[in-house]
Formats: structure tokens, sequence, C-alpha cells
């Protein structure tokens, strides 16, 4: 790390240590009780002394804490659907949507064409994905700002709300409407991923999206193209890590220093942003417990400007949006 205020070794270690045991009692009319109890322990071969002066002085330090959480799940329609009363094209629709946000793995050939069996069309199928991309942004969003819900949200459970849904879900079902054409210019990065949604009005919406991201001065290019590889790297998703290799190559980062920082989260090419930002991204991809995320969502933030901060979550949540999206590209 060298910047204005300090400069590290070029090899600093850490070391994470997190074993956890998690236990999912029997469920009791759809609800169930998960206990987890986790010991977390972090060493690094160096630290920070503030006085008088910052500086990195070769002392080593350790982080050890405890972690207990009791998660209530409550029935869901995503974990009860396929005992649903569902059709054959709605149960296809939402365990695309559950594949998609997962991506463990990503959604293969099978499914799209599972879809292609049921009647949904090459648009259809685009907008079902954009619709689950948007979610998994809007997640992303909500959890590592750690956002209360939305009063909208908490009212579709009061006994009016469910007695008006079957009303409130015809009035809000939209005509057909024309496709459009694809937002012009369609230029820069992820162009193909957009041209996937051609006809939706979800095209124009992603396109801006990007431009607005990468054309906001808060953070630098490369840190961004940096975040997009990681995501990309730990979704398996090659063409957004190709498109984000020649991106970084523009901005004096080789191949191999490039393959470094994915494979290790590190590198001394990193700058002190950097070495905190992009081990952080890969933790976005796949969280289990959110407790933690947020955990580490404060750890990451600790000296940041508020602008950074946001910028940093809608960049990782648009990242995680953006290479989910790309199973058009695999499918096609």
């Amino acid at each position: 790390r060298v910047d204005a205020v300090l400069e590290s070794p070029s090899l600093v270690e850490r070391l994470d240590f997190f074993p956890s045991l998690t236990v999912r009692l029997p469920s009791v009319a759809g609800f169930s009780l998960v206990p987890s109890f986790g010991l977390r322990e972090t060493y690094y071969s160096a630290s920070i002394e503030e006085e008088p002066t910052p500086r990195i002085v070769p002392r080593s330090l350790h982080r050890r804490y405890s972690d207990l959480e009791l998660d209530l799940r409550t029935p869901t329609l995503e974990r009860d659907f396929h005992v649903a009363e569902l059709s054959d094209a709605e149960r296809a629709a939402l365990d695309f949507a559950r594949r998609m946000s997962r991506a463990d793995p990503r959604p293969a050939r099978a499914e799209r064409e599972r879809l292609a069996q049921v009647g949904f069309t090459a648009p259809a199928v685009a907008e079902l994905a954009f619709v689950a991309a948007a979610i998994v942004f809007a997640n992303r969003a909500a959890t590592l700002l750690a956002l209360p819900p939305d009063p909208l949200e908490q009212m579709v459970d009061r006994p009016l709300v469910r007695l008006l849904r079957p009303v409130i879900a015809r009035r809000m079902r939209s005509k057909p409407r024309r496709p459009e054409p694809l937002p012009e210019p369609n230029e820069g990065p992820f162009a193909s991923v957009v041209a996937a949604l051609e006809g939706s009005p979800a095209a124009g919406v992603l396109r801006r999206a990007i431009d607005g991201a990468l054309a906001s001065p808060v953070l630098p290019r490369r840190t961004k193209m940096l975040l997009f590889a990681v995501v990309a790297r730990a979704l398996g998703c090659t063409r957004t890590e190709s498109e984000m290799r020649a991106a970084l190559a523009l901005e004096s980062l080789g191949t191999a220093d490039v393959e470094g920082i994915l494979a290790t989260l590190a590198s001394s090419r990193l700058d002190a942003r950097e070495t905190r930002l992009v081990p952080f991204a890969r933790e976005t991809v796949r969280y289990h417990r959110i407790a933690a995320v947020q955990r580490r969502m404060r750890e990451v933030a600790r000296g940041l400007e508020p602008a950074e901060i946001v910028e940093t979550v809608g960049l990782l949540a648009l990242a995680n949006a953006v290479c989910r999206l790309s199973v058009l590209l695999d499918a096609a």
C-alpha cells in the first residue's frame, strides 16, 4: 500500500479462520429456527500505529470474536413453490429465477430450453432474467447498507391487503406493449448484455445504469473494473471477466497482474482503497448470513467517505446483476 498517508511493505500476510456450526431445527407450520455459532480469528503480519503519525509497523495483529445467530425462517413461496399449486410455466419461471439469483452454479442451457418448452418466448425469458437480476441488485443494496424494510413491504401481510390481492394484481397487470428498440448508442462495457434485452424497456434501464455508474467520478475507473472482474470470476462469468481484463489493460494492469489479483485478491499494485474493496467484492456474490456480511461491510467502510460507500455498494450490486444477466448470452 502506497498513498499520501501510509506506505506498507510489498507483502502483508492475512489469515482468516472462521469455523461455524449451523443446525436447522424441525419446522412447525412452515416456521423453523436455525441457530448458528461461529468463532473467527484474523491474523495480520503488520498493523497500523496511529500515534504520533499513522505508519505501518512490523507488529502482528490478531482479531478474535464469536458470533451467535438465531434465524427464524418463515414460510415463503421461494421455499414452497415445488409443492404449491402452480402451472408448469410458473414453476419453471420460479426455478429459473431462483437459480439465477443463487448462481451456484449458474443456470445452464437446459434451464432456458425448459422455459421454451413450457411456452416462454426469448423476449419473455430475457425479461424474466432481468427481473431476477434486478432483485439481486436490490437485495445487495438493501443488505449492505442495512436499509430498514419499506412500509409498503410490510403492508402485504395485513388482512385487508390479503383480501384485496386479486383486485390489486389485476390492476397492476400491464397491457401488452410494443417492443422497444435498443438504446442508442449501445456502446461500451456490457453492450452485449444490454443487446440481449432487445425489445424490452429493461435494455434502456440497464444501459443508463451502467453508463451512470462508470461515469461517476467518486471511485476511479480502474477500481470499478476490478470490482466487476472479481464478481465475474466468482460467478464463472468468462465474458465479463474477459471484457474487464481488456479494460484493465488500458489502466496499466497487465494480464499477469490481473490474474494475480483475481486469484489471491491481493497485490502490491492495488492502492489502499482497492486493497479493502477487492476481497470484499467476492463476499457479496454469495452469502447466507446477513449479519456477517453487514459486519464486513462496516469494516470495509471504515474511513471511507459516504459517497464512496454508496458508490461501492451500488457498483457491487450492479456487478452481481450484470454478471448473472450474462446467462442470456451463455444460452444464446
